[in-house]
């Protein structure tokens, strides 16, 4: 398999011959596919096709290192917590979203869902706590919707 059809996947176990590396990002992209260290074997290894641009190099070198100051929800009334989660396959995701530690501490939950088919397949779905408002992708195309109305 190539590097580039194996972007986005990810394997148990993964050979890779640095030897026919041409571009920046080849390295990175192969040795980012495993799992492990110990599924990881490296044939025909030549350093000299890892590199990376001098002025990245510099400009990392200057970042300060973020840390995080403050929990990603507050809980407390002055603050209003959203949560927005483009979710892709809502039905066979939803039950594993539900029971996500950040999803109980939402105030306002927003899921994008692009191929949802009817509204028969929303109306299962229940979250303790939270009412349910759906919009479909086609209603925002419709000239009545209050969108289109401003100016």
């Amino acid at each position: 398999m190539t590097i580039h059809k194996a972007q986005g996947i990810t394997v148990d176990q993964v050979v890779i011959s640095t030897k026919g590396f041409f571009g920046s990002g080849m390295g990175y992209t192969a040795l980012s596919r495993v799992r492990t260290l110990e599924g990881l074997f490296l044939i025909d290894l030549h350093f000299d096709k890892f590199y990376s641009n001098e002025n990245v190099d510099r400009v990392l070198s200057r970042m300060k290192e973020m840390r995080k100051k403050r929990p990603i929800f507050q809980e407390s009334s002055e603050f209003l917590n959203i949560l927005f989660h483009n979710i892709e396959g809502l039905k066979c995701n939803f039950n594993a979203f539900r029971r996500h530690h950040l999803t109980q501490k939402a105030d306002v939950i927003c899921l994008a869902e692009t191929w949802l088919k009817n509204n028969n397949e929303i109306d299962k779905l229940e979250l303790d706590g939270y009412n349910l408002l759906h919009k479909t992708r086609l209603c925002l195309f419709e000239s009545s919707h209050p969108l289109h109305s401003q100016k």
